[in-house]
């Protein structure tokens, strides 16, 4: 089974676990997915690739947001 493959089943195994409230948001949201611009699908692809990082990782990366774009020569306008 491919990546694709996985990803479309879990999709359904969740969907049939929804209200029927909560599957008219779901096809919502679908519908403005089809609807979006290129830029915005770019964008849209970047969905999640955050998920599986070590959170220790990701809590040094964003606690320390700023003393990065300061030790990397980009300060961080606050005005």
């Amino acid at each position: 089974m491919t990546a694709n493959q996985k990803i479309k089943e879990e999709i359904k195994e969740r969907i049939d676990k929804l209200s029927p409230e909560e599957l008219h948001e779901v096809l919502g949201f679908l519908k403005s997915m089809e609807g979006a611009s290129p830029q915005a699908q770019k964008i849209l692809s970047y969905a999640g690739i955050w998920k599986d990082m070590d959170m220790e990782l990701f809590e040094g990366l964003t606690t320390n947001l700023h003393e990065n774009r300061v030790a990397g020569n980009r300060p961080i306008d606050i005005e």
